[in-house]
This record gives structure tokens, sequence and C-alpha cells, in this order.
């Protein structure tokens, strides 16, 4: 009868919500986080993991699917996310890096953002809410909505558009990835600067992995090795 009961009280122990929760959900994104972790965040993660010395469970899902079943208690902790404006459930870890909105080109010298803005420039952007709302603020006339990086870098290579609107660093790797070597050149300053980084929950779990986390991160940072890493994509803070 104990050993009948010892049984139930450990399969009780293993579906409960604790055990779930010691996992970190990781966002896809091409070039940025992916599954087989040739991501560049991906090099970041494993060094966190590696100097932690947690042992925790990853998963990758889709973006906005990611976001969610962290916010409804299924993982500790989500990766790589903004810390504005994305989701208001836990506390953000030490910086990793920054994401923002850029102006992109090839065969332009670099130029300030009201230069493209007043020039007769061809221009292509992401289609992306957010890129539709800096747009319209700045006044900018886009000539076309693309629904993917690869196909932006695409129409810039071929020289079907002067200028790319995008996101960095998700834009520069998807160029890296496809047309190396080719220059590619930022223009302007970068819109709406958003530190990045993990978010864990404010709970017994994701504070743990978060204190380790944040641990190795400051290391990271402070031998150089992050930015090693991140190479130029490197924002300053």
């Amino acid at each position: 009868m104990k050993s009948v009961a010892l049984v139930v009280f450990v399969l009780v122990l293993l579906s409960s919500p604790l055990s779930a929760m010691e996992q970190i959900v990781v966002m896809e994104i091409p070039n940025v986080a992916e599954r087989d972790s040739s991501g560049l965040y991906d090099r970041v993660l494993t060094r966190v993991l590696e100097k932690s010395e947690l042992e925790v469970l990853v998963e990758y899902l889709p973006m906005n699917r990611a976001i969610k079943e962290f916010e409804r208690g299924n993982y500790s902790c989500v990766y790589p996310i903004g810390f504005r404006g994305v989701t208001d459930v836990g506390t953000s870890s030490v910086l990793v890096n920054y994401f923002s909105y850029q102006f992109f080109s090839l065969n332009y010298p670099r130029m300030a953002i009201e230069e493209i803005v007043a020039g007769d420039y061809a221009v292509a952007a992401l289609d992306f809410e957010e890129t539709r709302r800096l747009a319209q603020q700045m006044g900018l006339d886009v000539d076309i909505y693309v629904s993917s990086n690869r196909n932006l870098a695409n129409m810039l290579r071929m020289e079907r558009v002067d200028f790319i609107f995008s996101i960095s660093p998700d834009f520069p790797l998807e160029f890296e990835d496809q047309h190396a070597p080719a220059e590619l050149i930022r223009n302007g300053d970068a819109f709406e600067q958003t530190p990045d980084g993990f978010i864990c929950s404010d709970d017994q779990a994701g504070e743990r992995i978060l204190q380790s986390f944040n641990r190795a991160l400051a290391e990271m940072t402070s031998v150089g090795e992050l930015r090693s890493i991140m190479g130029p994509l490197y924002e300053e803070r």
C-alpha cells in the first residue's frame, strides 16, 4: 500500500505546474533564434546555459505563440524579447542587446533620415504594425510593404529599391545569410531602440533562473564575450 501511495505522489509531482515551469521558450526568428541553434541569439543562449550550470529545458515556438504560452505560465522564461511593450508579465534580465528600426541601403552613403524622407527614393518596408506606424509618423512614402526580411534582402540586392526600412538585427542577419560579403549600409539613427534579453516569471522557478542568467550575462559583458558574439550588431550601452 505504501509503495502505491509513493508512486501516486511521484506522479503528482511530475505532472505539477512546477515541473512544467522549469522551461524556457525561445521565439523562432530567422537567423536570430532557430531550432537548430544556428542563430546569433542562440549562441548567447548556449553560453548563458553553460555558465549558469542550470538544467533547463529549452523549447522553440513561433513568436506570438511563445509569448502567449509564457504569459499563460507554461514556461519560466521567454527569449529573446524586448523589455518594452511586448509583455507585462515577469521580470527582465540583464541586457543582452538592443533591437531597433532602421534604414538600410547598398549604394547610398550614410544619410540622415530627413534626407531619405524628403528625397525621391524607392523604399520597401517590413509589413509590420510598428514599421507602418513609424513610417506614418515620419511622413515616409513607402512604395511597398513586404512580409519577410528574406524578400526585402532580395529586393535590395537586385536594386529594385533604394532603401529598406526594417528591424535590426533581423534584417542585417538575413541579408548577410543570403548575400555576404555585400556591405550593408545603415542610414540615419535607429528608431525606438529597445533593450532585449530574457523575461522570467515572478515566482520561485523564474527568479532562480533569472538570478543565474544575470550572473552569466554580467560576466559575459564585463569580459567582452557578449560583444565578441554579437560582432558588428552589438549595440553600445
